[in-house]
């Protein structure tokens, strides 16, 4: 018996059929997002054997497990998505498939495959937004740098803008940009290791931070991507402290030293300024700066109309003269 049903994509229902397919009527999806990286080296001329041998191969920590959890349970708990032949989503569990019906004396058993088979024609807009629905939305285990690569893709190839890919995605716009900038910095520094990619996007994450130290060292960026590839930045999290270690010059002298440790000089950092971790002195140098640059003869404009304004600013000295004399501090 044939079951129907719909899946809900864009706000539109698309029907699907629920069958069992015979396992080798099915192609690979050559797009697929979750394998991107493993099949760039073949510039889009990844054969069907290509793709299930670098699957088995590359993505073993994935389809060996499968291959397990299958045999075990005595087959699918999920159906694979089907679209003319081709395996949108459910690419790793036909590869599992396949290598079950390879090795298993129960040929049969492993022969068929249950498949939610799409029904209807898809526009380009449509299987972008079911991908994205399968692969990206709610799947914390797909890697970032994968999930980077198809942001990337449906930006340049298919000419997406930054809001439509959030919407599709549930990144925010902001999110969306840093992940593709990520990639692209990976890429440009020649970094082929997936498992970087955090880093490279906490490094991205920092630019707001740079932006004064640029001022006066153009050439940080290039100096970061250099440490993160001598391994200098622990974790892809610690590299949120380094802004604190490069503005003191004793904590970037212990961190640049051939041996030097990341955590020593942080520490090093710590101790000589402590608005690091305290709120309280955070605020003080907050307000040192609005000081610093406050403009004279603005306020005493503004003290002419608003003698509210004037208030503030003299009960704030008041504040200050009255701290430091309780703490016996001369100024």
């Amino acid at each position: 018996m044939v079951e129907e049903n719909f899946f809900s994509v864009g706000g539109e229902n698309v029907p699907f059929e629920i069958k069992s397919l015979d396992i080798f009527s099915l192609n690979y999806y050559p797009q697929n997002p979750r394998i991107g990286s493993i099949l760039e080296r073949f510039q889009g001329n990844a054969t069907q054997d290509d793709i299930e041998r670098e699957m088995w191969e590359k993505l073993e920590y994935i389809t060996h497990d499968l291959y397990r959890d299958i045999r075990e349970n005595g087959g699918l708990q999920d159906e694979i998505i089907v679209y003319n032949n081709e395996v949108l989503e459910g690419n790793s569990r036909l590869c599992a498939y396949r290598h079950l019906y390879k090795n298993e004396s129960d040929k049969e058993r492993w022969k068929y495959i249950r498949a939610k088979v799409i029904k209807s024609p898809l526009t380009h807009k449509q299987l972008n937004t079911l991908l994205c629905q399968q692969h990206i939305k709610g799947k914390k285990e797909w890697d970032p740098f994968e999930k980077a690569a198809y942001m990337l893709r449906m930006n340049e190839d298919d000419k997406m803008e930054f809001e439509e890919i959030s919407k599709l995605t549930n990144f925010s716009v902001n999110e969306v940009k840093n992940h593709i900038k990520a990639f692209k910095l990976m890429k440009s520094e020649g970094v082929n290791d997936v498992r970087e990619f955090s880093i490279y996007l906490e490094k991205v994450k920092l630019d707001p931070q740079l932006g004064s130290i640029r001022k006066v060292e153009p050439d940080i960026d290039s100096k970061i991507n250099r440490w993160i590839k001598e391994k200098k930045i622990p974790e892809a999290k610690a590299i949120r402290k380094l802004p604190i270690i490069i503005r003191d010059k004793k904590a970037r002298y212990v961190f640049e030293k051939k041996d030097g440790d990341f955590d020593e000089a942080f520490v090093i950092a710590k101790k000589r300024n402590p608005s690091v971790d305290s709120t309280f002195y955070r605020q003080i140098d907050e307000t040192a700066k609005l000081l610093r640059d406050a403009k004279p003869e603005q306020l005493r404009e503004e003290f002419e109309t608003d003698k509210h304004k004037k208030f503030k600013i003299k009960n704030l000295a008041k504040e200050v003269k009255k701290l430091c004399k309780n703490l016996g501090l001369e100024y």
